[in-house]
This record gives C-alpha cells, sequence and structure tokens, in this order.
C-alpha cells in the first residue's frame, strides 16, 4: 500500500502523539502538531481516510482516532523504505570519491582505518563510562547513606553489567581513556553532533578527581582549614603498577589542597621522579622515598593509588606517627569496620563510616 506524504505524515504525527500521551488525537491536536498549512477539515477527511484503510480507528469514547496494529506495521514499512537522494547529497557524494578515482583500493583502506579508529575510541568510551557511572553512583550513596560496595556487589552480578570497571575511586587517567574520550568528543562535534553522554562522562571525571580534596577541606574547615596543615600522601601514578602520571588524579588533588595552603608529603614506589619534576616548582609539595616517613608529624595520611603494598601496611606504625589517626582512602582499599576498630577516623569513596 502506498501513502501520500501527507497522509503519511499525519499517520506518523498520530503514531507519536499515542505513544506519549496513550490517548486518541483529534485533527484540531492535530493542526497544532503538524507544520503544514492545511485546515482542520481538510486533516479530518485525511483521518478518515486513514481509517477506511483501516491504518487507524476511532474509539467509541472519543472523537480522536488511535494507530491499528496494521498502521503500525505499515508505517514502519514506509520508513525502512529506501529514499531518494537530493542533488545535494549526490554531489557531496561525487566529490568525495573523486578523490580515490585512481585508487579505490585507498578508499576501503580509509574505511577501514575509519572503522578501527572508531572501535577503538568505542572501546574505551564504554570503559570510561563505566567508571564514571559507578563514581557517580558512589557519591549518590555516599549523600543518602548506602554503601556503594553494596550495590556494586548488587549489578555487578547481573551478567549483563559484570564486575569490571565498576569499582569507585579518584577517577581515571593516563594515556587511553581522557585521550579516546576527548578525540570522540571532538569527532562527534565535527560532525554536527552534541555527544551529550561523553561530555557528562568527561565532567563526573573531573569532578570525582577532586572528590577526595573536597572532602579533606570540608573535614578541616572546623578546624580553621587547611592552610600549614600537612597531608601524607600514598600513590601518585594514575593506577598501580606504572610510573605514568599523565591524567593522574594525585596531581588535581595536589594542586587543589597546596593552592589552599596545605604541605603535601607524597610517596610512591615508581613514580617518585616524574612527581619531582611535574611538582618541581611547587614548594609545598615534598616528594620522599619513605613509605612511612611521609607520615610523621602529618595531620592525615590519603591513599590515592591501589599500590599492592598499600593493601596491608602497618596501621600501628602509621597511627603513631600521624598527629591525628584519621585516613582518607580514595580507593577504597579498607574495611570501614576495621579501621574502626583500629581507632581510626575513616572516610572512603561511596561507603558509610561502619
Amino acid at each position: 500500500m502506498e501513502l501520500g506524504a501527507r497522509k503519511l505524515k499525519i499517520l506518523q504525527a498520530v503514531i507519536e502523539a499515542y505513544i506519549q500521551t496513550g490517548e486518541p488525537v483529534g485533527s484540531k491536536a492535530l493542526c497544532e502538531l503538524l507544520d503544514v498549512s492545511v485546515s482542520s477539515a481538510t486533516i479530518r477527511n485525511e483521518m478518515a481516510s486513514l481509517s477506511e484503510l483501516g491504518l487507524l480507528e476511532q474509539p467509541h469514547t472519543s472523537a480522536g482516532r488511535i494507530p491499528t496494529q496494521f498502521g503500525y506495521r505499515l508505517y514502519i514499512n514506509e520508513l525502512m523504505k529506501p529514499k531518494p537522494l537530493s542533488d545535494e547529497e549526490m554531489r557531496y557524494i561525487d566529490g568525495y570519491l573523486s578523490e580515490y578515482a585512481d585508487d579505490p583500493d585507498l578508499l576501503l583502506e580509509k574505511a577501514a582505518e575509519m572503522l578501527a579508529e572508531m572501535t577503538k575510541y568505542a572501546a574505551n568510551c564504554m570503559l570510561a563510562t563505566k567508571i564514571s557511572f559507578i563514581n557517580e553512583i558512589a557519591t549518590i550513596c555516599e549523600r543518602v547513606g548506602a554503601d556503594v560496595r553494596d550495590v556494586r556487589n548488587g549489578i555487578g552480578s547481573d551478567s549483563r553489567i559484570g564486575y569490571q570497571f565498576i569499582y569507585p575511586g579518584v577517577g581515571y587517567g593516563g594515556s587511553c581513556f581522557p585521550k579516546d574520550v576527548k578525540a570522540l568528543i571532538h569527532t562527534a562535534e565535527a560532525a554536527g553532533m552534541e555527544p551529550k553522554l561523553l561530555n557528562a562522562v568527561e565532567a563526573v571525571n573531573a569532578r570525582q578527581k577532586l572528590h577526595m580534596a573536597e572532602r579533606i577541606k570540608e573535614y578541616f574547615a572546623p578546624q580553621g582549614g587547611v592552610k600549614g596543615k600537612t597531608l601524607a600522601l600514598w600513590g601518585l601514578a594514575f593506577k598501580a603498577n606504572t610510573d605514568d602520571m599523565r591524567e593522574a588524579a594525585a596531581i588535581n588533588i595536589i594542586n587543589a589542597l597546596t593552592e589552599a595552603g596545605m604541605k603535601v608529603r607524597a610517596f610512591d614506589p615508581v613514580a617518585a621522579d616524574n612527581a619531582r619534576r611535574i611538582f618541581q616548582d611547587n614548594p609545598l609539595v615534598e616528594i620522599v622515598d619513605d613509605q612511612y616517613g611521609v607520615c610523621d608529624g602529618a595531620q592525615a595520611l590519603l591513599v590515592v593509588t591501589e599500590w599492592n603494598q598499600f593493601r596491608n601496611p602497618d596501621f600501628d606504625r602509621i597511627k603513631s606517627l600521624l598527629t591525628a589517626p584519621l585516613l582518607f582512602d580514595g580507593r577504597n582499599l579498607y574495611s570501614p569496620a576495621a579501621m574502626g576498630s583500629r581507632g581510626f577516623a575513616y572516610f572512603c569513596i561511596g561507603r558509610r563510616p561502619d
């Protein structure tokens, strides 16, 4: 069955309005929805014609009409039909293909290259999205008193989601995720599209990198703020088992706290030299080579990177070196209950203190 353009447009409007409202649609309402210069009577006649074709039906309780199953099917079939290209579209395609007229294999290579690039971007952006998602959930958990550990166990048990890349923390960094998220955002914008989800992923990650710095500021606010105080910091690399500090959350945290006047004494098993270069002009930052020495005389300890040697430290030694037993954990390495039993004031990501 072939429909004219106006009938098809009316059928489309009826279907979309009915999906949104669940109510029969009348000719007067369609006049407001449709951008056509025709009268309500004309639309009413077209709707009657569509009813005769079995595409719409008129319920007894309303003057409006609703789509029939046949109407839905026909409309979907119409949408699936290939549409002829406009002259402007044809000119664009001809111009694009002319570049490869003498070397068609080059076109195939370019298409394969674009596919590979998009696949890589999409994969890394998906993983970055999972990280930003669980960090957003963790922040909500902190506000409402839930435990992100329990939420993670629940959603991870769904095989469609799984447990990979849903560990709350200080945000993603390194050379891949930040670069590829930005690259796909740029690609989308260059193609005339606003990538709202990717922009949100990036914005959530930027906020998460500063989350622990804000919590430290909030804790010390009643004590005159962080100015003049010293923070011991464990972990500078963006993740364990690397010296890579590109886009590392430690940089954002240290900059935010030192700008507020706090001194930071930091340790990392392998990234110390990179950190010294990055912070060489910041007099409030000291990079040392002694894991426990950073705690001596500090007002608090913050764990930023999940190195194995940080997972089971000597808590009694830490407690004896700090001026007060205060620990901020940006990787959820420890149990709130265990830390409480050891006498620590303990703050982590998305988990309530026990």
